[in-house]
């Protein structure tokens, strides 16, 4: 979402010097001097130039409040634009944040769901239960008895954090525009990701319609649960939730106490997060423990859904490849990946990228599967193709953060947890389900239907050319040296359009009659529509056949 014009780049001038004074304040004066920008005298914190340059930046971020913690935590998942140092300093930002008064929360309420809170709740608590720098979350009961956790949006978040989004955007352009090289990494595109981002995370009823597909994807597991969404009290800025009682996965001594078996505790979780990534497609970007409670029997439940990952069908087979690749050391399959993500750019130097990718590899040789650290490896992948200057997808990049996190949570409750014994089922299915029938007809069938459409517009789009042609518009030089077998060709041509329209007209008339389950069945498929096809194949195979032998003439 860009902004237009400096006035609305800005729209807080105090802000504004308010962060150049912080910068300055940190030692980090030298940052404005390259953007041009007239460096404030300001004394610098005692002792902070013995501070390493990461640990001030985290600092700066930490003082300048909600917008700019976020940045910083989104900043900690791009191996692909900071080097390890300052990602390991930028994941020590603290979300949390003294709550706002629950006066204020209870106003939040009353004017978003615009009723007095005697009719909306029987109970509700004053004090927040947990509190961060978007919101924070009160425990209540509703008129009907159910116990629920209200999330209230901080009162003028939003605005608080479009200003700094604007002075983000602002410094942005500058370092564009005064830092050639850092064009390479796009910084107002980097802008642009956590504008979307924060913006999703403060629309508390997209979090909830998040939650209700988690809810859909998991309704047949009896394990693993997420919270209840109750719409008649939500809105972009409250959020009303099942309220979960539980303990904190974090929290080992209290599930030792419980005699809770960690193992499976660790397996469950490790086995939902991967069933998101891999058969779902739709995953938490941020399952941290203190996202994750444990219940009676060892059921699990996710909890803030607010930053979540989208993966989709081709996305998800080159994930599974990578990960594959990396099991089993394979540096020409991981070059494979890369090639058919279209992720190698002209200017990317092949030879140089695989032998970055072998060193990579090198560096895991003989070592047992059990050690391996999938989501570590997989941010060092980003990392290697990034200092070649390639873009990665943003939820790739999600995905590896969330994978370190999971990896963490299992292995702190199971020293033995083995991460790649959970993954492979999940890419095994992945890869053999592009085999199953049914998903080959879905692909048969949309290629006929794209086949079918290139038929119809063909005519239309020769019509066009035909007059742009007549108008003179398209001038077309070529030499030849004779055109008398044109006619015949053209005849042959014709001959073998008609046979192709034939042939997909077979097609998706068989694939209707499928759909549409009528009469008799073998190889689960109706009879008439296998027959169908079994026709059109054989009509493919003999026109392969005419051209093979046209072709030795």
């Amino acid at each position: 979402m860009r902004r237009k014009g400096i006035k609305q780049k800005i729209r807080n001038i105090k802000r504004f010097n308010y962060i150049v004074i912080v910068l300055a304040k940190y030692g980090l004066g030298f940052v404005l001097e390259k953007l041009n920008l007239k460096v404030p005298f300001v004394r610098a914190k005692k002792g902070v130039k013995k501070l390493s340059l990461p640990k001030r930046i985290r600092l700066v971020f930490e003082e300048l409040g909600p917008a700019f913690i976020k940045f910083g935590q989104i900043l900690s998942t791009r191996p692909d634009v900071l080097p390890h140092s300052y990602i390991v300093e930028l994941r020590k930002l603290q979300d949390a944040v003294p709550p706002f008064p629950g006066k204020e929360a209870k106003e939040q309420v009353i004017k978003q769901l615009r009723k007095p809170l005697k009719s909306l709740f029987g109970k509700f608590e004053t004090n927040p239960i947990a509190a961060a720098s978007i919101a924070q979350v009160h425990e209540a009961k509703l008129l009907t008895g159910e116990k629920v956790a209200v999330k209230v949006q901080r009162p003028d978040i939003r605005k608080t954090i479009d200003t700094d989004l604007d002075i983000l955007y602002f410094l942005a352009e500058l370092v564009a525009k005064e830092i050639p090289e850092s064009r390479t990494y796009d910084p107002v595109g980097i802008i642009e990701e956590f504008d979307k981002s924060i913006h999703r995370e403060l629309d508390f009823a997209a979090e909830g319609h998040s939650l209700e597909k988690f809810r859909i994807n998991f309704k047949d597991d009896l394990y693993v649960n997420f919270p209840q969404v109750y719409w008649n009290f939500t809105t972009p800025k409250v959020l009303t939730m099942e309220y979960i009682e539980g303990i904190r996965v974090g929290d080992i001594a209290k599930l030792k106490r419980r005699k809770m078996n960690l193992k499976v505790i660790a397996e469950r979780g490790a086995s939902a997060f991967f069933k998101q990534v891999f058969l779902d497609g739709f995953f938490h970007a941020d399952p941290h423990a203190g996202n994750i409670f444990v219940q009676k029997d060892e059921n699990i439940v996710f909890l803030d859904c607010g930053m979540v990952g989208h993966i989709d069908d081709e996305t998800m087979i080159h994930i599974a490849n990578l990960l594959i690749a990396v099991i089993s050391q394979d540096i020409e399959k991981m070059m494979n990946v890369f090639e058919d993500m279209e992720i190698l750019n002209e200017n990317v130097e092949i030879h140089k990228l695989r032998g970055d990718i072998k060193e990579f590899i090198d560096k895991y040789y003989n070592v047992s599967l059990k050690r391996i650290q999938i989501g570590q490896a997989l941010n060092e992948i980003v990392e290697v193709i990034a200092h070649h200057h390639v873009r990665v997808p943003t939820d790739l990049v999600l995905l590896g953060k969330a994978m370190i996190t999971i990896e963490g949570i299992g292995r702190q409750l199971d020293p033995d947890f083995d991460v790649v014994s959970q993954i492979k089922p999940f890419t095994k299915k992945i890869l053999l389900n592009r085999f199953y029938p049914k998903k080959i007809l879905g692909s048969v069938i949309d290629a006929a239907q794209e086949f079918q459409k290139f038929i119809l517009t063909f005519p239309r789009e020769l019509n066009f050319l035909t007059k742009k042609l007549h108008r003179g518009e398209v001038r077309i030089e070529f030499k030849h040296k004779g055109l008398e077998g044109l006619t015949s060709e053209m005849r042959r041509s014709s001959n073998i359009l008609s046979f192709c329209i034939l042939i997909s007209s077979l097609i998706i008339g068989s694939s209707l009659i499928v759909q549409a389950d009528i009469g008799g069945k073998i190889f689960g498929i109706s009879l008439i529509g296998f027959v169908g096809y079994a026709i059109a194949s054989l009509m493919a195979l003999i026109w392969v056949i005419a051209i093979i032998k046209s072709g030795k003439k």
